[in-house]
C-alpha cells in the first residue's frame, strides 16, 4: 500500500501526465490509453 504511480499517454492533443496512488486508476488507464512510459514508486 502506500505506492505512487506515474504514468505518461497520448491524447489528442499530445503527452499527458497522470499522478496517482490509486491502483485502479492506474491499471484502467494503462488498458486505455497509449501508454509512453510509466513509473510506480514505492
Amino acid at each position: 500500500m502506500g505506492w505512487k504511480y506515474e504514468v505518461k499517454y497520448l491524447n489528442g492533443l499530445g503527452v499527458k501526465d497522470l499522478y496517482t496512488n490509486n491502483w485502479f486508476e492506474f491499471i484502467k488507464t494503462r488498458i486505455a490509453k497509449k501508454v509512453i512510459y510509466y513509473k510506480v514508486y514505492k
